[in-house]
């Protein structure tokens, strides 16, 4: 059904009924009843013909499912990797608070515990609080909230808490494990127990479930899922209110301060939680790497070293506790900017809890910094199917397949993303816009998506073109467009205010230069190449004073951008022996810059300066290097990019595309 030729195509659902009967007559006949002519000599077998005819009917599916509800069941498409096809998946939703409304957030901790526990066993996929928690209070079906997460099972329930004034306050529980595929409840219990036996109701619940899903546990599973992580019940409940605002705030939102409070009400409580101050560092490191949120700088630097302090204490009463090792790697990531032992450590923790959602994620950025672009898209692909409504991992898994040139599965990802972020700014159109320019060298086709941005977003089409900053929108895809139509880029770009393009002064003024030179306006453009070079200057000394932790890695990430930047910027205004001393010093800081992302995907100001000074040779030699790894730069691109135009007729380019051109 979806050959490409129309001659390759069943010609009416008579002749693709006839296929379907012949695979499935029990004799197992090798030969269908009925093909096109050109299709019989292109298959080749049954197992060929069998997965043609399954891709067919799975189009089919597509066809009914979008007339009919929300699009993002086919978005979210197959399970990524063949180990993730493999695993059962469950969703725990928010179970029902029963009781005071004050009692809400104790009733999401006592469902996240369970989900946590259960997404430390190695034979089961859980989907992430994260996703789960949006269906809260729900009228969706299973069957509907299965086929949105791709999820084999569900577990939904209610829970009350009975205060007393005596002190013996009961639990009331009542979960109900259902199968989705059928709907029908597998496993349900009623726990009615004093407070104090919360732990061993939720281990209870969790050893149930898995039976009645037949998965088998290894190792130290068993102990895992029969964890008591503190002793004292007021600590417990603290932890769980924390986990409620941690589950909603995760990562950069308001509640993780509400987070913080009730982590640190839980650890005065008992000295001895680990678990606790665990999640009180993630916490407390992931507010200070979104510090403009929370406050003034001098309380993020607080919040760098309680950061600290509570992963080692964690450590220090657990060591063997993989969300200790998950907060000591963040700690390392966020506040240090050190891969290497951020990534020693959540390999620790991900070796026991290979499928927490909450690792893959903490994981995705320091092996993305350190050059595993490979593994980061891998982790990031399982991240998202394991927190399928977060846009985030959709984000970094569309993001890193790009940079592999992995378009199609790239592609994937930007329709996830698309449907998942929302906001004015029309960044899912942006990146289908990047990746028709990387994958087809398509300017046509850019132009339409951008058109549809518009029609879809409200906002003009050559705003989103010029302010929109990289990664979504590189100055190679402002290029392509501004040289198509220079008067209508010339007049958008004058009409544009400087504080539209946002960042610091040094790269709104090239910016502007470079929008000018491209729509052809040679005497703005230098103006305002003037203006970038003082104002890079000045930033240049800037970097140097930096202080503050991890600044090493910073002010060589820093100086590396600035160094290219001035070498373009003195390349264009024809400075030659001081663009080349920039150029210098880039390519020495090049091999030292331990943020590897950067390197291999920002802008090729190297390349660019020297085009623009007419070395051919050393631009051809860095492309090159650009088109042998991960990055942003792909042949269909350079073949339209009009900043090539000067190598275009270069039988050393043309065989530098022909070479990479597959």
């Amino acid at each position: 059904c979806l050959e490409k030729k129309p001659a390759d195509r069943w010609q009416s659902a008579d002749e693709l009924l006839a296929q379907l009967e012949a695979v499935a007559t029990p004799s197992g006949g090798m030969t269908p009843t009925t093909t096109r002519p050109v299709a019989t000599a292109r298959v080749r077998g049954r197992k060929h013909f069998v997965r043609t005819t399954a891709v067919a009917i799975a189009a089919v599916g597509v066809v009914v499912v979008l007339g009919g509800i929300w699009v993002v069941p086919r978005l979210l498409g197959p399970r990524t990797t063949e180990a993730e096809t493999e695993l059962p998946r469950l969703v725990v939703l928010p179970f029902e608070n029963l009781g005071a409304p004050e009692d809400e957030s104790f009733a999401d901790g006592i469902t996240g515990e369970i989900s946590a526990r259960l997404a430390g066993l190695g034979n089961l996929a859980v989907i992430s609080r994260q996703s789960a928690i949006q269906y809260e209070n729900t009228e969706k079906t299973p069957q509907q909230i299965g086929e949105e997460l791709d999820a084999d099972y569900l577990l939904e329930g209610t829970i009350r808490w009975q205060h007393s004034d005596t002190g013996s306050s009961r639990v009331r529980i009542t979960p109900q494990l259902i199968r989705i595929e059928n709907d029908t409840q597998i496993w349900a219990e009623i726990y009615d127990s004093p407070l104090t036996e919360v732990f061993a109701v939720q281990s209870d619940i969790a050893e149930r479930m898995v039976s009645a899903m037949g998965i088998a546990l290894g190792g130290n599973e068993g102990e895992l899922l029969a964890a008591m992580p503190t002793q004292s019940l007021e600590a417990y409940e603290h932890y769980l209110r924390g986990n409620a605002a941690f589950n909603k705030g995760f990562p950069g939102r308001p509640e993780l301060r509400e987070a913080v409070e009730e982590y640190e009400i839980a650890v005065a409580s008992d000295p001895s939680f680990a678990l606790a101050f665990a999640k009180l560092s993630i916490t407390h490191g992931n507010m200070f790497w979104n510090s403009g949120m929370y406050g003034t700088p001098e309380e993020g630097l607080e919040r760098l070293a309680r950061a600290g302090e509570t992963a080692m204490e964690a450590l220090r009463l657990d060591p063997e506790l993989p969300e200790g090792h998950a907060a000591l790697g963040a700690y390392y990531y966020w506040c240090c900017r050190d891969f290497d032992r951020a990534l020693a450590e959540l390999d620790l923790g991900l070796g026991q809890h290979p499928n927490s959602p909450l690792l893959l994620m903490l994981s995705v950025g320091p092996l993305m910094r350190s050059g595993q672009i490979e593994r980061s898209a891998e982790l990031s692909a399982r991240a998202s199917d394991l927190d399928p409504l977060a846009f985030q991992h959709a984000l970094s898994a569309l993001r890193t397949n790009l940079a592999l040139r992995n378009y199609d599965l790239a592609e994937r990802y930007i329709d996830r993303f698309g449907v998942l972020y929302h906001d004015e700014w029309p960044m899912g159109h942006l990146w289908s816009a990047k990746l028709a320019l990387l994958r087809d060298g398509n300017p046509d086709a850019v132009r339409q998506i951008i058109e549809q941005a518009e029609e879809h977003s409200g906002v003009d089409y050559w705003e989103i073109v010029l302010v929109s900053d990289p990664p979504v929108s590189p100055m190679s895809l402002k290029r392509v467009l501004c040289t198509r139509e220079p008067d209508a880029c010339r007049q958008a770009t004058t009409r544009a205010t400087r504080d539209a393009f946002g960042g610091g002064l040094p790269n709104v003024y090239l910016k502007l230069a470079e929008l000018y030179h491209w729509a052809g306006d040679e005497s703005l453009s230098r103006v305002y190449f003037d203006s970038a070079a003082t104002a890079a200057a000045a930033r240049h000394e800037e970097v140097l004073r930096l202080e503050r932790p991890g600044v090493e890695h910073s002010r060589q990430l820093r100086m590396y951008q600035l160094e290219g930047g001035l070498a373009l910027i003195h390349a264009a205004l024809g400075n030659e022996a001081v663009a080349l001393q920039h150029l210098g010093r880039r390519q020495e800081l090049k091999p030292i810059v331990t943020d590897r992302w950067v390197v291999l995907t920002d802008r090729d100001y190297t390349s660019e300066a020297y085009v623009k000074l007419g070395e051919y040779d050393a631009a051809l030699e860095e492309l090159e290097s650009r088109l042998a790894t991960p990055s942003d730069w792909s042949v269909p691109l350079l073949r339209v990019d009009p900043m090539w135009d000067p190598l275009r007729d270069d039988p050393r380019f043309q065989a530098l595309l022909e070479r990479y051109g597959n």
